[in-house]
């Protein structure tokens, strides 16, 4: 095999960034890829030549392996990188890269077909002897078979899938078909194959994984494991190696199951083999990870091995650069996942456009990113916008840095979890390590709760907004500024600006004494403010002798984000018009009458309910698609379905109408 010159990156967001990074280092030149939705995404500015992909639907771009393999020819590429998720674990995709003439960067094709078929590599692995969780198959004809009788609770998997995605816990059997349903429908989606199995539901279990690397001269390596307990909708959002809950015999003997696995199928290139851990320290195997994963940077902090380049030199056929005996564990690392998502809405996905992006630079912190200030974070993609990456000798030397970094972390624009991931780390029960899969479910409320703004902080927020508010300069995009006298409520001699926070209207009265001071009364209290510095996103000012520094931005439709002391809020002017939902037809305005309204942007992928049900508050009614998560949309009472505004397959957006009940 010859060495590889030019790679073509088959992926996009963060990944694509992170190959094309490792690509330049060893002087690879790299293709990028793109859709006309995805035309200003920051990945496509790190390669060193980009491609458009067309359409905008995912099944024609970035799941189209015919028109990745054209673009790959046709600009002299050598091998595909598929980075994880979308292609990555296609088996047809890795065989049609080799039957073109190009190196797949990953396994074998027969190797993906076996392990990354979820129920097929538990069968596998089975038969060598190390343990599983006992599964039942699931057959579909005209009805659902299934081939056993399942002891609830129980958990639906995708036989294709992976990243979490595709299950759906079931704890008696009438939730049992919906589930099957479901679970079906999202593989299909994202995998492209609905074959399902049901697998036995493991208590509290702990999740660990072995990172391993093989070349095709037969050599398998661990690098050790990565603990990812910390887990919501069963998609992981923090990571952390080593794993203090293993004592070293079962590390030794964890480690040894999977690098048996990796041996036995002819393992090549980078992949991960998963596997649970219950209360009396007995591990399962879960499933194989046949690509790069998410989390591969943790592993890369704790042993100083660059894993994106050993998948690169391993497919240009060579050597593993290690031995097991050269592979040491340097430090103690956590990763956490940045989601555009609202954790206080059921981790509802957030799509749309970021106003100020900030992460710092700090010693023994790792920033992975594929955002910046400006972009558009879009729907038809998954919500994972950055990783945060620390390392100290000792666990809680990095829990304190990750801490610190997220801290100085900053995201306007989106709802997003990073003020969640900081309550979660001061959590005493991830502190002191007591955790397992089902820790956030079980103490959701808790870690919420714990993120309540004080007094002195939602006053520096108020007092800010009405000098902000009051600005023109500042308070308006540069592109929709308009004549001072054609806004609602801006600048007059006295005025009283109606702001939301936190759910309340607070009354702002600004009254500008001189070019730099306001006195500004918030209800019964005055703040004499003055000495007020702008920068930029950035101001400075004196509330009643107190020194206070903000980072804000203002959105397109106007909306203010402020930043203070790791804190970040949206103020909203409650004295300009509302957006009218895009299909209100004004004539629901009876008591009765319930509007349903879609609180995300996405697609219909069901309609659970029709004209003239009957359903009970909290039935599912509508099933959106948004950010490769199905979102389920309640009934808000008890009554009849009068009218349904949607089809299947249609995008909508935030605002959009989808049912009318009585």
């Amino acid at each position: 095999m010859k060495a590889i010159e030019k790679i073509l990156i088959a992926n996009r967001g963060e990944i694509a960034i992170r190959i094309a990074r490792t690509a330049k280092m060893m002087g690879i030149r790299t293709v990028g890829v793109f859709t006309e939705n995805d035309s200003d995404s920051l990945h496509i500015k790190k390669t060193d030549e980009v491609c458009s992909l067309g359409a905008s639907e995912l099944r024609d771009t970035y799941l189209n392996p015919d028109k990745l393999i054209e673009i790959a020819i046709q600009t002299g590429c050598d091998a595909i990188h598929p980075g994880y998720g979308f292609l990555s674990e296609s088996y047809q995709f890795a065989d049609i890269c080799r039957q073109s003439g190009l190196i797949f960067i990953g396994p074998s094709a027969e190797v993906i077909r076996l392990m990354g078929n979820k129920e097929e590599s538990v069968k596998y692995v089975k038969a060598t002897g190390i343990p599983v969780l006992e599964h039942i198959e699931v057959i579909k004809r005209d009805t659902y078979i299934l081939n056993g009788t399942p002891e609830y609770p129980i958990v639906v998997k995708a036989v294709a899938g992976g990243g979490g995605k595709g299950m759906q816990v079931v704890n008696n059997p009438g939730q049992l078909i919906e589930a099957i349903i479901a679970t079906g429908r999202e593989a299909l989606a994202y995998f492209g194959d609905e074959k399902v199995y049901i697998e036995n539901l493991l208590e509290h279990p702990r999740h660990i994984e072995i990172q391993i690397l093989g070349d095709i001269y037969g050599n398998i390596v661990h690098l050790f494991e990565r603990e990812c307990s910390l887990q919501r909708h069963f998609q992981k959002i923090v990571e952390e190696s080593p794993a203090s809950s293993l004592a070293n015999d079962l590390r030794k003997n964890i480690a040894g199951a999977a690098v048996q696995i990796a041996k036995s199928v002819g393992y090549t290139g980078a992949g991960t083999i998963e596997f649970l851990l219950d209360k009396n320290q007995r591990f399962y195997f879960l499933e194989m990870n046949t690509r790069i994963q998410v989390e591969h940077a943790v592993t890369e902090m704790v042993t100083g091995v660059d894993i994106v380049k050993e998948q690169i030199l391993i497919a240009s056929g060579r050597r593993l650069s290690m031995t097991q005996d050269m592979v040491k564990m340097k430090s103690h690392a956590i990763e956490a996942r940045i989601y555009a998502e609202n954790p206080e809405s059921g981790f509802l996905p957030c799509p749309g456009k970021i106003s100020y992006y900030f992460q710092p630079s700090i010693e023994n912190i790792r920033f992975e990113s594929g955002i910046e200030t400006g972009c558009e974070i879009r729907q038809e993609f998954d919500p994972m916008l950055a990783k945060i990456i620390a390392k100290g000798n000792t666990r809680d030397d990095a829990l304190r840095n990750l801490s610190a970094g997220l801290s100085r972390m900053i995201i306007h624009g989106i709802n997003n979890n990073l003020h969640f991931l900081q309550n979660l780390l001061k959590n005493k029960d991830v502190a002191a390590n007591n955790i397992s899969t089902r820790f956030i479910e079980e103490n959701l409320l808790s870690i919420i709760s714990s993120d309540r703004i004080s007094a002195e902080v939602r006053n520096v927020f108020l007092v800010a907004a009405g000098i902000l508010f009051a600005s023109p300069k500042t308070s308006v995009p540069a592109s929709n500024r308009q004549p001072i006298w054609h806004r609602v409520g801006y600048w007059r001699h006295l005025m009283i600006i109606p702001v939301m926070l936190e759910d309340t209207i607070y009354y702002i009265e600004p009254v500008k004494t001189d070019q730099h001071s306001f006195n500004i009364q918030i209800g019964n209290s005055l703040n004499e403010v003055e000495a007020i510095i702008l920068n930029n996103n950035s101001m400075k000012f004196i509330i009643n002798g107190n020194t206070y520094h903000t980072v804000f931005s203002f959105t397109d439709r106007e909306d203010l984000w402020i930043t203070f002391r790791n804190q970040t809020c949206c103020l909203k002017r409650k004295d300009t018009p509302e957006p009218i939902p895009e299909n209100n037809t004004g004539d629901s305005e009876h008591d009765k009458v319930k509007i349903v309204v879609s609180p995300i942007h996405g697609r219909i992928v069901a309609i659970c309910v029709n004209e003239e049900d009957e359903v009970y508050m909290n039935d599912t009614i509508i099933i959106i698609d948004s950010m490769k998560t199905e979102n389920k949309i309640l009934s808000p009472v008890t009554g009849k379905i009068v009218r349904i505004y949607v089809k299947e397959g249609e995008q909508v957006n935030s605002e959009k109408i989808l049912a009318e009940l009585e």
